[in-house]
């Protein structure tokens, strides 16, 4: 791998396009020449792209170059450790996409590129520490218990797994960043995060469809996403002699070293929005596909049962506890293996820049495709198999340490990782102890990605009171 500055020196026409002169002695990258629709149609990517993403890999290889995104697909784990890691200095987050996504995860710690980014970063960073994040344990337990309340009440066996924790993650994430409960407005909140996701995607793949009725609704949506946040930001700078113990109060206490001054109020909603979306949707897809995935795999749910009442019986588990419960964290972990929320990321080299005998054009757009990396069968033995015991440290070992990444990795991984490590296992532990799992006849996750991965409609699990 190497960056190859003199090559500016070089007449390279097509600055952006896959194609490259013969002289320069250079692979063109598989994919390149394809002329079929789906890969030269950019809206394939918007109406199926974990479909599109997974037939180019299969069909040309780790490296895809898709005419239609002019973008190159990556499943390749050593590039992405160059990219990422080795040579991130000559790649960053696309502007120009992260634009296009910021309406529905606002123009935060997700969005943010270079210097902004390292600013606001460091600002962040002290509200999620393991310090920080261990103060949320009391608050998971007390929305799961009021998630149980609520089953207990409807007596339904079988629920939708999918929005059950959808609704349980945003309530917690509101819980932690507000202390206290919205819950009158959680139905809304969901509903225009994903009108917001919807035109976000729009956006990005197909801008020229964009009607009048998707801007309507999408300054609807965020009219009402806004009027929430900015009603609770007035009340607490109104309000400073009430002392809260939340991510909110921690951002609003924070300050900024070269000015000394706090965020913004709409610095503040930037956050908030990251934290709305990234903050729940993560957690909560990754805790619904392992119940399905435990659902389905009879012996990988009793083993999961098995060590919880070894540790723990019924007693409320802490986040310390959940150092001990290594099959739990194995379970999660290939739960977001097979199923990871976040599905590709996004860089864009800024200098031209060789890998292997590819030359990348400075400009060049690239997809880190997780969904492909995580079932590429180069790194994991039966990649479409449900085995938590692929992370065993013996058996993780002899995997490439890039071939895993749920949250991203280098200086831009996710930032509440910890959290949402620590949420989604206690949630599984808490399920587990109360509940066997049973699989629905019929009932498939249908994978929808938008930002973020999900099923939709969600998936349908019977839950079975345990003794």
């Amino acid at each position: 791998m190497s960056n190859l500055k003199d090559l500016s020196k070089v007449d390279l026409p097509g600055a952006t396009e896959a194609a490259r002169p013969v002289g320069t002695g250079f692979d063109r990258v598989p994919g390149s020449d394809d002329t079929s629709l789906e890969f030269n149609d950019p809206s394939y990517m918007l109406k199926d792209p974990l479909g599109l993403t997974t037939r180019a890999l299969e069909k040309y290889g780790n490296i895809v170059y898709l005419p239609g995104i002019n973008g190159y697909l990556v499943a390749d784990a050593p590039f992405i450790e160059s990219m990422l890691i080795g040579d991130e200095r000559f790649f960053s987050k696309s502007a120009e996409t992260m634009e296009k996504i910021s309406p529905a995860i606002g123009n935060g710690l997700s969005t943010l590129i270079g210097d902004e980014w390292k600013r606001q970063r460091k600002i962040a960073n002290p509200s999620f520490s393991k310090r920080s994040v261990d103060t949320f344990g009391s608050v998971f337990h007390e929305c799961i218990n009021e998630m149980f309340d609520e089953w207990d009440a409807r007596s339904e066996g079988v629920l939708d797994a999918t929005q059950e924790m959808k609704k349980l993650t945003l309530r917690i994430v509101i819980k932690c960043l507000f202390s206290t409960d919205i819950q009158r407005f959680t139905s809304d909140v969901t509903a225009a995060l994903e009108v917001l996701q919807e035109y976000s995607l729009l956006k990005l793949w197909s801008p020229a469809s964009i009607s009048d009725a998707n801007e309507q609704a999408y300054e609807n949506a965020q009219e009402k996403i806004d009027t929430i946040i900015y009603r609770i930001i007035r009340d607490r700078r109104q309000n400073k002699e009430i002392q809260h113990n939340d991510l909110l109060s921690m951002y609003m206490s924070a300050v900024y070293e070269d000015t000394g001054e706090g965020m913004t109020d709409i610095q503040l909603r930037h956050e908030v929005m990251n934290l709305f979306l990234a903050g729940h949707e993560t957690t909560a897809n990754g805790v619904a596909f392992a119940l399905y995935l435990l659902a389905k795999n009879t012996q990988e749910q009793q083993k999961l049962h098995a060590e919880v009442e070894a540790e723990l019986g019924n007693a409320i588990c802490t986040l310390e506890d959940l150092k001990r419960l290594d099959y739990t964290d194995w379970v999660f972990k290939e739960s977001l293996r097979l199923y990871p929320s976040s599905w590709g990321m996004s860089r864009v080299a800024v200098e031209d820049y060789q890998y292997k005998n590819y030359l990348f054009p400075k400009g060049a757009d690239f997809i880190v495709a997780q969904w492909g990396l995580h079932r590429n069968p180069e790194y994991w033995q039966e990649p479409l198999k449900f085995d938590p015991e692929r992370f065993a440290p013996e058996q993780i070992k002899q995997v490439h340490k890039y071939a895993y990444l749920p949250f991203g990795a280098g200086a831009r991984k996710c930032i509440g990782v910890h959290l949402a490590e620590a949420e989604g296992k206690t949630i599984l532990v808490r399920i587990a102890q109360r509940y066997a799992l049973r699989a629905v006849d019929g009932n498939e996750p249908t994978l929808k990605a938008r930002l973020f991965m999900t099923s939709e409609p969600g998936v349908c699990l019977e839950f079975i009171k345990r003794n």
